[in-house]
């Protein structure tokens, strides 16, 4: 991946059956892809320097007003060697638009690439009820998760489509609750490990794991956006991020410093 996939400055799409790049920067259309670069971060693939220079790309060229596009920039004629991504309309679907599905797994690649205001801003721009202000423009009940969001090529920019997609509001929920709030079960317990925006004070999280509930309340007295200083669980202290597993049918009350 990392000799043969690397363009440059980000990871290729795919070739064509001929041996041509796609997702390349030498492409007029479809130059850069989302998916290639995001789970390059995701699966742990991407070497760091290479990493954090994808997600550079994708903040450039893809994270745009209504989210991160699929793909930039859209195909305006038909590729029979790509295939029927390139016979939508540009800017619609997958051709060049916000496909929600992808577009939470980009909030997921920018914590892991340490970047939690960018994380909040893609998450931001695609959570329904934060369009629902400019309604005219998204067209779409601000209640549900659309599908996909016509990008910058569309003559109807910002327009919310295929709503009541349950495939991508549940990976809307879990990007939102396990990277940004960062409560993500383990094997062996329950990882507190938070990436949000510097002004947050802190947050609330009540979580049922494995019969228990935990109240998890974090506090960020010094405006950080990562890193857990300490931690106690039901009045004790308690080393490291990683809650035990109680299995007791019990609340449970833990406290988390962020520092």
């Amino acid at each position: 991946l990392n000799r043969y996939g690397w363009d440059g400055d980000w990871y290729l799409q795919a070739t064509t059956d001929e041996g041509l790049p796609l997702g390349s920067k030498d492409c007029t259309e479809g130059k850069i892809f989302l998916m290639p670069n995001i789970w390059a971060l995701i699966s742990g693939a991407a070497e760091p320097e290479k990493a954090q220079a994808a997600m550079r790309a994708v903040t450039q060229y893809l994270l745009k007003d209504y989210g991160t596009l699929l793909n930039d920039p859209a195909f305006t004629r038909p590729r029979p060697d790509i295939g029927y991504v390139t016979r939508y309309a540009p800017g619609l679907r997958e051709n060049g638009g916000v496909y929600t599905h992808a577009a939470t797994w980009s909030v997921w690649a920018y914590t892991v690439a340490g970047q939690p205001e960018r994380a909040y801003e893609a998450y931001y721009k695609i959570c329904p009820p934060n369009r629902s202000a400019d309604i005219d423009t998204y067209k779409a009940e601000p209640y549900v998760t659309p599908g996909n969001i016509d990008g910058p090529l569309s003559e109807f920019y910002g327009r919310g489509g295929w709503t009541w997609y349950t495939g991508s509001s549940q990976w809307l929920h879990r990007v939102a609750t396990h990277w940004i709030l960062g409560i993500r079960p383990q094997l062996d317990g329950l990882l507190v490990d938070p990436s949000i925006p510097t002004g947050w004070t802190g947050f609330k999280v009540t979580r049922k794991f494995r019969n228990a509930v935990y109240r998890i309340e974090v506090k960020n007295p010094n405006g950080v956006s990562r890193g857990v200083s300490s931690i106690t669980v039901d009045g004790s202290p308690h080393p490291g991020s990683l809650l035990p597993i109680f299995n007791d049918g019990q609340e449970h009350q833990v406290e988390v410093i962020l520092g």
